[in-house]
């Protein structure tokens, strides 16, 4: 999560954007009726940069999602506890948090 975190927005910005200029000559390389060994060499490495970056990113995307479920469950099972202990402003975010908590509690 720490090297998650040191990822600067506009570096996600400017990788974004050259996955998208991959993406581009990728399609402009496919779409070439008659392609030469060259062309069909830069296919396949690009293919494999590509399948490495994405997995790179599923394994971004997995390490938030598991750090942000843990962080929502911990915030919501503190304001059940406040709630139980009769404060009312807890009171009232619990009961909305409840409905969606409980729907996919799996215990």
């Amino acid at each position: 999560m720490k090297q998650v975190r040191k990822i600067n927005p506009d570096d996600l910005k400017t990788a974004e954007e050259q996955l998208l200029s991959l993406s581009d000559l990728l399609n402009e390389i496919k779409s070439k009726p008659d392609k030469t060994p060259d062309d069909i060499e830069l296919l396949a490495n690009l293919g494999l940069q590509l399948k490495e970056i994405s997995q790179h990113l599923d394994d971004i995307k997995m390490i938030l999602d598991v750090t942000l479920s843990r962080k929502a469950r911990a915030f919501y099972e503190n304001v059940k506890k406040l709630a139980k202990e009769g404060d009312k402003n807890a009171e009232k975010i619990y009961n909305d948090l409840k409905e969606d908590f409980e729907k996919f509690d799996v215990n």
